[in-house]
């Protein structure tokens, strides 16, 4: 669900300038009517705290990943084949927050253990975990994390689709 196919095939897909979707064997997708469109913007990611902003470039040089602003969620998005693994966006009280999907235990260990981690904000609260990015988080440990968000949906996917998103040159 999310993406309506227009012709046969699956894959890998990356996002183009036209806010189509296009699998590694020519398929074309398109956003249906109620998605919210892919922004033009190629600013900064709203929201990111200096001292974070190199988790953009982090997060876009994992092979296969494509980012997109996503202006009526007001959320930044970083995806492997259609399927997010970090999100960055603002909590009701106004803090920067980045969220990443993590194995439960080791999720909720982490939330024991250091309180800038709190359940998923927007998300399931058993396998997400939103880190706020006011406070001073360790840059090592939210990389092992991001690290971490990427190898489990990475794991998930099907062996031809790791294997194209493998064989991807690296941008």
């Amino acid at each position: 669900m999310g993406w309506e196919r227009n012709t046969g095939g699956f894959g890998i897909a990356n996002l183009c300038d036209s806010d189509k979707m296009i699998t590694h064997n020519g398929t074309l997708l398109r956003h249906p009517p109620t998605m919210p469109r892919q922004s033009k913007r190629k600013t900064a990611v709203p929201y990111l705290p200096e001292r974070y902003a190199w988790i953009d470039d982090y997060c876009r040089k994992k092979r296969g990943c494509v980012s997109e602003y996503v202006q009526a969620w007001d959320v930044t998005r970083y995806m492997l084949n259609g399927k997010f693994f970090v999100v960055i966006m603002q909590n009701p009280a106004k803090e920067s927050i980045i969220t990443l999907k993590l194995e439960p235990g080791y999720g909720h260990l982490l939330r024991l253990n250091h309180k800038e981690i709190t359940p998923g904000y927007h998300m399931n609260k058993r396998h997400w975990n939103s880190i706020s990015l006011e406070s001073n988080f360790s840059d090592e440990l939210l990389k092992e994390l991001i690290d971490e968000s990427y190898s489990i949906l990475f794991k998930s996917l099907g062996k031809k689709v790791q294997a194209a998103i493998l064989e991807q040159v690296s941008s």
